[in-house]
């Protein structure tokens, strides 16, 4: 593939990421409050529902990926601007709370087709094991999703009200994403072919090391998405240096990506996942030591962790297992980290609500495990 057409494409995926995540995953910390008093139902109805969808993107995402294995990406991720646009519609028409729920379990429909495992399996027909830089590249672009999305969504919501920001971004899937996918993403590539019977997913040990590596790395990014500002605030800082210095995540996470595309992709992908499981574990052990003056501390682990692993969900099953049968294997291997990852706000909550220091304390226990989860892969690697 040609350089050109290969920044493109990387190009055209990232922001395809960045408008899913803001328009989905981001989506109802700044909607969710406006929504409910608007319509009169409990906040609790719309973080329930988000629940739902994050659940109902995990029982879909095998069938999803073995459908891409055998048809490829492209079609998946168009499907998925046609889904998330018309789960957005229905949530700019809702009445009541059928009609939000309704409209937030679209929205996870639109999840299993068309974030960062549909992207990264378009990338792996097209560049098999060269593919790193180019997942990098996508996650880099994609997490302007969390970075801008709440800003962007707060001020539609201010000059459109909530219905008006929701239908915006509808109309940013069907009137750009979605064209810009059908002329700049490649169709079908034979490269990615469904598993030969010897090569059918099973759960061996490098497998289930690898899924408990990737249930722990969306476990703690889920709870920090919603409790780090809150943690802050319980050390003594104000709402408002709680938001901004929680904002850092984001600032971390992109910048560790722009390090990995550059310099920390020479690397093996073992190797910085490894790295990376202990930048969180950093931090909290600061705030731990220090208190408030620490926070800066903890939102930087957390965000250069999780700007690595976010893209480590891609890239390691392909440097350790190959790119046959790559979407449907990711998806099993990431059945259980979308599992949990509809329970990490209430569970982190209830550990927050004990204390600060017993969340802090989970969190990097979860890390620890998520560090041992990296030995004994590097073989598989080296033969692939």
């Amino acid at each position: 593939m040609l350089r050109n057409d290969l920044r493109i494409v990387t190009i055209t995926l990232g922001i395809s990421q960045a408008v899913a995540y803001a328009s989905s995953f981001y989506l109802f910390g700044v909607l969710g409050d406006p929504i409910a008093s608007s319509l009169g139902i409990p906040q609790s109805t719309i973080f329930i529902s988000l629940s739902g969808a994050f659940l109902c993107s995990a029982v879909l995402a095998p069938k999803i990926g073995k459908w891409v294995d055998l048809h490829g990406g492209r079609g998946a991720l168009l499907a998925s601007n046609i889904t998330f646009a018309s789960g957005l519609a229905i949530l700019a028409q809702a009445e009541g709370s059928v009609s939000v729920v309704a409209g937030i379990l679209v929205l996870g429909v639109g999840m299993a087709l068309g974030l960062s495992q549909t992207a990264f399996a378009i990338l792996a027909s097209l560049l098999g094991s060269e593919a790193r830089r180019a997942m990098t590249g996508v996650t880099l672009i994609g997490g302007l999703g969390g970075a801008i999305g709440w800003p962007v969504t707060s001020m539609m919501e201010q000059s459109l009200t909530w219905r008006g920001a929701a239908l915006c971004w509808a109309l940013v899937h069907v009137g750009a994403c979605l064209p810009a996918a059908a002329l700049l993403v490649p169709r079908h590539s034979t490269a990615i072919t469904e598993p030969r019977p010897q090569s059918v997913f099973r759960w061996d040990r490098q497998a289930t090391q690898l899924a408990i590596l990737f249930s722990g790395a969306w476990f703690i990014s889920t709870a920090m998405s919603a409790h780090l500002p809150r943690l802050f605030v319980g050390l003594g800082l104000t709402q408002e240096v709680a938001a901004n210095t929680a904002g850092l995540v984001g600032v971390a996470a992109v910048s560790l990506r722009a390090l990995d595309l550059v310099f920390l992709n020479q690397l093996p992908a073992v190797l910085t996942a490894r790295i990376a499981t202990l930048c969180h574990p950093a931090g909290a052990i600061a705030v731990l030591l220090l208190g408030a003056p620490a926070a800066p501390l903890l939102s930087v682990g957390q965000g250069a962790g999780n700007g690595i692993l976010s893209a480590s969900t891609g890239v390691l099953p392909l440097a350790i297992f190959g790119k046959e049968g790559y979407a449907s294997r990711n998806a099993r291997l990431l059945l259980p980290a979308r599992l949990l990852q509809s329970a990490g706000p209430a569970v982190y909550g209830f550990a927050l609500a004990q204390s600060i220091a017993s969340a802090l304390m989970l969190s990097t226990l979860i890390c620890i495990v998520m560090f041992l989860m990296t030995f004994g892969l590097e073989a598989r690697e080296q033969k692939s």
